[in-house]
């Protein structure tokens, strides 16, 4: 899977809480990076599928390039923080840095629900399917009955005494062989999936499935890990 284009999530400037020092003990990859500054942001993602659910993305970048994404980056959530005060020099963090771990961050997040979305999907498409399976079923067995009739009617118009009875077997073969063509062109139909109904909720399926998620952006914090 690709990562999906960030939408509604055009670059803020900070929202500063304060400059905050979260701990590290307990977040891979950090305990070595003590005292290095960096940015810790965090957006609300929107997941509009076949049910709706929102999850966090956090991403912390440091001042050395490095940066904590996942559950990493979660975790700093959960840790105990103090305020300290504004970073001398100041800090520098690239924007272009911050991008790519978001988009990082989000691709991880998607993989995450991936599996649950496509099983959902997989079952929308197989009762679309199980529901042509029905109408063709269906279109068969009418098609058999009508074959049928055509040759009891074709029979009934051979042993037709006089032209009006033969005029009338001819006419009732004629019907039953225009209702054979409408059944054949029904069945050819959905055979090829040109239906209304399926075309519709199978379009529905896929949009669902391939939805774009949402992301607001809940606030962008310099920190600085003790």
């Amino acid at each position: 899977m690709s990562a999906t284009p960030r939408s509604g999530a055009a670059r803020l400037p900070l929202i500063d809480p304060g400059i905050l020092r979260p701990g590290s003990a307990r977040v891979r990859g950090a305990q070595e990076r003590r005292g290095h500054r960096g940015v810790l942001l965090v957006e609300r993602v929107t997941y509009e599928s076949f049910e709706n659910f929102e999850r966090l993305l956090a991403v912390a970048v440091l001042e050395d390039e490095a940066f904590l994404v996942g559950e990493d980056a979660r975790a700093l959530l959960e840790l105990p923080m103090t305020q300290r005060e504004v970073f001398t020099p100041r800090l520098q963090i690239d924007p272009d840095l911050l991008d790519d771990a978001l988009e990082e961050a989000l691709f991880l997040d998607q993989e995450t629900v991936s599996q649950r979305s496509q099983e959902q999907f997989d079952k929308a498409i197989a009762q679309l399917e199980h529901y042509i399976t029905d109408q063709t079923l269906l279109l068969k067995r009418r098609r058999a009955a009508l074959v049928d009739r055509i040759g009891r009617a074709e029979e009934a118009r051979d042993a037709a005494v006089g032209s009006a009875a033969r005029t009338r077997a001819e006419q009732t073969l004629k019907d039953l062989e225009a209702e054979l063509d409408v059944v054949e062109s029904e069945y050819q139909r959905l055979s090829e999936r040109r239906d209304e109904r399926f075309e519709h909720w199978s379009a529905r399926a896929h949009a669902r499935r391939f939805a774009e998620p949402r992301r607001e952006r809940l606030f962008c914090a310099e920190i600085e890990l003790t």
